[in-house]
């Protein structure tokens, strides 16, 4: 009679250790996967911070060859009051475009020059002293040349502009 008493909860924990051990291995397995998931989220973050980058390239590339159509349309419609401002704006926007490409940080003229001259590209409404802050930024960077009326020379800004645009 004391063998049954013995036997059955000898059976009854080896089921219990053997389950035990059967949900260890899948807990082993899905730890793996758990740590697995986070690589390939990191990963992921990783790829969708690089896209941002480009993408913000992209826009940055996108504004100066618009900004150059906008000076051409000008320069095709004969608008000569203020083509000269613009084609050195044109110059400076790309210069400083090509420096926010290289993360070159910008002091708070040149930050404002570029956003005032963005939006100009993009015809949203500027407020009443853009075109005055525009102008007296050119004029700064650029007096001796609009007061000699010297045109910039747009062949090379040309091929510049071409190179620009080719998306890395």
């Amino acid at each position: 009679m004391p063998l049954p008493f013995l036997v059955f909860p000898l059976i009854y924990g080896a089921g219990m250790i053997h389950e035990k051990l059967l949900k260890q291995r899948e807990i082993d397995h899905l730890k793996k996967q758990i740590i697995t998931l986070y690589a390939e989220i990191e990963r992921l973050k990783h790829i969708i911070s690089e896209q941002k980058r480009q993408l913000n390239e992209i826009n940055m590339r996108f504004s100066v060859v618009k900004s150059y159509l906008f000076i051409t349309k000008l320069k095709y419609e004969g608008m000569s009051k203020g083509l000269l401002y613009q084609q050195y704006a044109l110059i400076e926007f790309i210069s400083l475009s090509k420096n926010k490409i290289n993360n070159v940080e910008l002091n708070e003229s040149e930050n404002t020059f570029c956003n005032i001259y963005s939006n100009l590209i993009e015809h949203h409404d500027l407020p009443a002293g853009a075109y005055k802050s525009i102008k007296s930024y050119i004029l700064e960077k650029y007096s001796c040349e609009i007061e000699t009326a010297s045109f910039p020379d747009f062949k090379n800004l040309e091929k510049e502009i071409e190179e620009f645009s080719n998306v890395a």
